[in-house]
């Protein structure tokens, strides 16, 4: 981490898989005190974030993000990229979505690369 960024500059999500859909599954997890539902993917489209979680990381449309995606037993990282700003979070990225998927839930940290 850069001196020019801070913890708060970390976006954290404890995400359960909550139900599944045609094209992934869903996540539920909480953000800035509200349940939050994120729709995953393996189509590699890249990240779709809301405006909250955007001025969390200062990112926008078009940004570079680092992703540590950790269970008990083993953390990855990789980069990807924010697609668009919505109201629907959805991240459509095969390494995510494959964690996510064989371990039901991780814990996801997100910055600005």
């Amino acid at each position: 981490m850069s001196d020019s960024q801070s913890k708060s500059d970390e976006l954290l999500l404890v995400v359960d898989v909550s139900s599944f859909t045609d094209d992934g599954f869903v996540g539920s997890s909480e953000f800035e005190g509200k349940r939050v539902d994120i729709e995953f993917d393996d189509e590699d489209n890249g990240l779709t974030l809301s405006k909250e979680m955007c001025a969390r990381t200062a990112t926008r449309a078009g940004s570079k993000v680092l992703i540590f995606v950790e269970d008990d037993t083993k953390i990855q990282s990789f980069e990807s990229k924010v697609r668009a700003v919505s109201s629907q979070p959805r991240f459509s990225n095969s390494k995510l979505y494959y964690f996510m998927g064989a371990k039901g839930g991780a814990i996801i940290r997100m910055r600005k690369a």
